[in-house]
């Protein structure tokens, strides 16, 4: 199997540093023609598949990116959703995310692992020899690339931040990952 993996595109909220979480978001026109050029790049591949997640900044991107590939069916999956950061969601995240320290009553790493784990679980039975899209978000992208790196969950802050509209490429064969590309935004900078 091979997957791509695709951020959701820049919503309004990126821009005044809003912590979403599992809050909506409302993609920006910036993020519109985001949404449109990765859609572009992913007419290179024949993808049978599409999983979005159902908040509406990553079924929007989906939806913008399945109308330059037409025959792209999406299906909203709550597993592919943001980490849930309960009572700091909506609030602006500090200008300095070194001293942040995530509410209580936030999701752990380990939980939004066994969503994923689930959720790859069942498409690697239902799609074994197909290309699959995943449209996600930044925080559960990191988390899902630790999944293929074999990290703990302490190793999440080895990685890079994931950028809005990237692509990252795995291929899947058993338990094997090999990552071929990973939160590749080259396509957002063609006309």
């Amino acid at each position: 199997m091979k997957l791509l993996i695709v951020r959701h595109s820049e919503t309004i909220e990126n821009i005044q540093r809003i912590c979403q979480g599992q809050t909506h978001g409302t993609l920006s026109d910036k993020g519109v023609e985001e949404a449109k050029k990765t859609g572009l790049r992913l007419k290179l591949f024949s993808i049978d598949c599409c999983y979005t997640s159902d908040l509406h900044r990553a079924t929007d991107t989906a939806r913008y990116i399945a109308e330059i590939n037409p025959n792209l069916v999406v299906c909203k999956d709550i597993r592919l959703r943001e980490r849930y950061f309960g009572s700091f969601q909506g609030q602006v995240f500090p200008e300095s995310l070194s001293n942040f320290i995530p509410p209580e009553e936030t999701e752990t790493v380990e939980a939004i692992a066994a969503r994923l784990l689930d959720f790859l679980s069942d498409i690697k039975h239902r799609h074994p020899h197909q290309t699959v899209l995943v449209v996600s978000h930044g925080f559960t992208i990191r988390v899902l690339i630790s999944i293929f790196m074999n990290l703990p969950a302490t190793g999440l802050e080895t990685l890079d931040d994931i950028e809005n509209a990237s692509l990252s490429i795995v291929d899947i064969q058993n338990e094997s990952y090999q990552i071929s590309l990973l939160n590749d935004t080259s396509h957002l900078t063609k006309n």
